[in-house]
């Protein structure tokens, strides 16, 4: 089957199972249970941008500027239709069948993103930019002209945020406005010598965050999957283990808005498993709770406490040990207290309180 022929392609997917998303591309509307012509079991993501259909071996996209029309199918006098037909402008018709929503639900949401255009649309030029075609004055030369346009610039941006953020349909149909924005100034501060926290942050914003408004029943499992993808960075600079307290405040910090309770990251992280993620939701004797990547265990974290008996960096306390590895103190506890479980350390509790040094009784 020519799915290229049928305006339809390849869908690129993270490790976590979820879409590549486009620059700009933000999520509108996820939907399960459709069947399109005799595919059934697909997963339906409606984008800004495109239809992505999902299946454990089935993933195409759609792109919307490909479609011509839509038609819903009329209802009938004792039945609601759930059909909805896709024509595109290569003359191929595809018929879905929507069984888990409203079918004109999904129509009506389908119609108008393909109104807005987003895939076409620019940032306007009102937010980031200035007008170049403005008369020269003298008001506008030297530094304190440019200082003044820097400021038109600051103003005409918080005017747009305000107006986006006025009221949440109002967040809505400014949404692509705000993710291009929020891209414009992330690239303009990744120019700029900035501490490691810093250029951290900035870094790790969500373009798209999982909502209960786009995703409905699937929401904790979306919002599992984007987890994955997210904490693969932090993690990473983390020794592959974060508190689950840090992973709440780094994702809400990055979602900006619509912050989710510590409920549903809980049982987010709870499908880690089920959904065959290579994360790990982890309880130790102590009763912390921490996100742990599969590429790491205690091996490793053991393993460098060997090396530093090797290279004789002694005494070790827990606050020098979570410095050294970017842990927190009750973690950096746990190693230490671990790897003299082990016989690489003994303990000396002292009036500085409990410091480690090697075993040289084995």
């Amino acid at each position: 089957e020519n799915k290229k022929g049928c305006s339809m392609d390849d869908l690129p997917l993270l490790p976590s199972g979820r879409p590549i998303m486009l620059t700009g591309e933000v999520e509108v509307l996820v939907v399960q249970k459709v069947q399109m012509e005799d595919l059934e079991g697909l997963l339906f993501r409606l984008t800004t941008h495109r239809v992505l259909l999902q299946r454990a071996d089935y993933t195409k996209q759609i792109h919307l500027q490909n479609i011509d029309k839509l038609e819903a199918e009329p209802h009938g006098w004792f039945s609601k239709s759930n059909i909805l037909k896709f024509h595109l402008r290569n003359t191929t018709i595809l018929q879905f069948s929507f069984f888990s929503v409203d079918r004109d639900l999904v129509f009506q949401r389908l119609s108008k993103t393909m109104q807005k255009k987003s895939w076409v649309q620019e940032l306007p030029s009102n937010v980031m930019t200035t007008n170049k075609g403005a008369n020269f004055s003298t008001t506008s030369a030297g530094i304190g002209g440019i200082i003044r346009r820097q400021e038109e610039k600051h103003e005409k941006t918080n005017q747009s945020l305000s107006q986006a953020f006025a009221d949440l349909s109002a967040l809505m149909d400014n949404a692509k406005e705000m993710v291009l924005l929020a891209q414009k100034l992330k690239a303009n501060h990744s120019n700029k010598e900035e501490d490691d926290v810093n250029d951290f942050m900035l870094n790790m914003g969500l373009e798209s965050p999982v909502s209960k408004s786009t995703a409905g029943n699937l929401f904790h499992v979306e919002l599992s999957r984007q987890l994955c993808d997210f904490l693969q960075v932090p993690l990473s600079r983390n020794t592959g283990i974060l508190p689950l307290t840090e992973v709440y405040s780094i994702y809400n910090r990055a979602r900006g808005t619509e912050l989710i309770s510590p409920e549903d990251l809980y049982r987010a992280c709870l499908l880690f498993e089920q959904l065959q993620l290579p994360l790990t939701l982890r309880r130790f004797d102590s009763g912390l709770l921490c996100v742990q990547s599969d590429l790491y265990s205690d091996q490793v974290m053991l393993d460098y406490i060997d090396e530093l008996v090797k290279s004789n960096k002694f005494p070790l306390t827990a606050s020098s040990f979570a410095s050294l590895k970017n842990l927190t103190m009750s973690l950096a506890n746990y190693y230490l207290l671990k790897a003299e479980e082990r016989e690489m350390l003994c303990r000396d509790e002292s009036f500085e309180g409990l410091l480690f040094y090697p075993n040289i009784f084995v």
